[in-house]
Parts: structure tokens; sequence; C-alpha cells
């Protein structure tokens, strides 16, 4: 079932040595968190890469192209790393390390995975490179978030702590930036009631056609709300299923439905549902609607 979500654009970056089987364990691990974490809180983790999604380009320095066709459009980064540092570009003493640079200048949450399993160096190149990734690292931990790994479960677990941090201060942002504020009249938590009819057959089997009544409230600000109650003043003829339990938090686009009981004798005329919500950083907010049978 399709769903409203924020996509935002992780790059990944990473010198040559770093195991396929790492690569692929990331790529999955981002695929699981989209299905569970990120249906939950509406966003979408879609990950990039030089090999995969770099265009051909001439006249520029490659890493230049890169930043300009990759990294500069991506919300957040994560860099692995194993025992190379990788081939200095000209700006940087590798190419990961200036995609690095770039983002945490521009704000953007950046994770670094060091593969720390154990295994043997190939000779004297080897251990200078390795030594040269070290000293690198040392001054990357005052600009990032810098974290070890043994082995492929350490990395899911890194990775999904990653993703829902980094992914919930992005849709933050992307909120502030791109959303309508609340003083908009189109903006709200709207109260609507849904009419469905259905078939039965009474005691003398004759087929009749019945209605049944819902109460939908339905996220309309384009943002995640909190604390959502409702009030029907005058409407205590109505029984409504749950109607005391709030509701803790609604995702953008998110409907929640309360089936309607009418009494014996119930007046459904003139009816107003008042709903309260409030956006994660803001003060309680009330949407009005006439609710219509």
């Amino acid at each position: 079932m399709a769903y409203p979500a924020l996509a935002v654009l992780m790059l990944i970056s990473a010198p040559s040595d770093v195991p396929d089987e790492d690569l692929a364990t990331v790529k999955r691990t981002v695929g699981q968190w989209n299905l569970s974490m990120g249906r939950a809180s509406n966003v979408a983790v879609l990950p990039t890469s030089w090999s995969e999604h770099a265009v051909a380009e001439f006249g520029e320095r490659p890493q230049a192209v890169l930043n300009d066709q990759l990294v500069d459009d991506a919300d957040m980064a994560l860099a692995l790393f194993a025992d190379r540092l990788g081939t200095p570009t000209g700006e940087a003493d590798s190419g990961t390390l200036e995609e690095i640079d770039r983002l945490v200048e521009a704000g953007k949450p950046v994770c670094v995975l060091l593969n720390r399993a154990p295994r043997s160096l190939a000779g004297t190149a080897a251990t200078q490179e390795k030594e040269r990734l070290e000293r690198a690292i040392e001054a990357l931990y005052q600009r990032a978030i810098v974290l070890p790994y043994l082995n492929q479960a350490e990395l899911v677990g890194h990775l999904n702590n990653m993703l829902s941090r980094a992914a919930g201060k992005v849709e933050g942002s992307a909120d502030a930036r791109a959303v309508p504020q609340a003083s908009s009249e189109s903006v709200g938590v709207w109260p609507h009631i849904v009419r469905e009819t259905y078939q039965e057959t009474d005691n003398r089997g004759n087929l009749k056609t019945r209605s049944r009544y819902f109460l939908e409230l339905r996220n309309e600000t384009g943002r995640p709300v909190l604390d959502v109650t409702h009030e029907i003043p005058g409407g205590e003829s109505l029984r409504l299923g749950g109607e005391d339990s709030a509701i803790a938090r609604m995702a953008p686009g998110q409907v929640a439905r309360f089936g309607i009981t009418l009494m014996m004798g119930s007046n459904t005329q003139g009816l107003t549902c008042t709903v309260t919500w409030r956006f994660p950083d803001g003060e309680p907010q009330h949407s009005s609607a006439s609710l219509v049978f």
C-alpha cells in the first residue's frame, strides 16, 4: 500500500578495500529499515554511491564531478573504512575524506564506521597505508561520529541506530523548510464523518441495506503531530469506539478511524468536532469542523 514519505539521500562512501560483504549488509539493512522504521516515521532512505550512480563527465577534477553529481545533493553520509584511506584528490587526502569534509561543513549528519575485524597486512606499503588511515581517523573524531565494528551483527546495529537518529534530524529540518505554517487555514488534523453501507438479511430472509458511520481524523499538516484528541460538544447520544484514547503520534497523511454507534433518538444535526494536536516543537492547536452524517 502506498504511503507518503520524505526521501532522504544517503551517500555511501568507501575506499576500494572495504569488503563487498559490508557494502551488501549496508544496502540490505537500509532496505529493511525502510520497511519497518521508515514506514512508521514516513521517511525513506535512498542510498547513493559513485559506483552505481555517477555519470561519466569530462573537463573537471574527478572528485569535483562526484561532488556535483552526488555529494552536494546528499542529506546524510555513511563512510566505511577498513585498511586504506584512499587516493588523494588534490583537495583532500582521499575522496572519502573530501566527501566527509564537504558534508560536515554543510551541517549534514555523517557517520564513520571502521571495520576492525582481525586480519593481517601484506607488506610495508599496506602497513604504511594503515598508519595513514589511523592518523586521519584520529582527526575525524572531532568532526563526525566514528564507531568500530568487528562483525556483520555489529555493523547492522550501528546502521539501525544511525538511520533512526540521522533520518529524524533530516525529517525535522525538511519540515521546517518545506511545510506550510500552521496558520494556514488548510493545515490541521481535520475530522470527517464517513458513511459505509452494507447488506444483511433480516429475520424474514429479506436483504436489507444498512449504514454504519465512522469519525475519521486526517493529519493534513504535512508533518508528524503529537497528542491528538477530539471532542464533540453535545454529542452525548453518539457512542465512539476508543473515544477516550489520545493518539500519541500521527504521521503526515495518516488517518485515524473511530466507529460511531447512534443511540436511539440520536440527533446528529449541528454537531461540531474539535481536534486538539501539536507539532513536536510547538504548542497545542485546534481544528474544528461541522460533522455531516
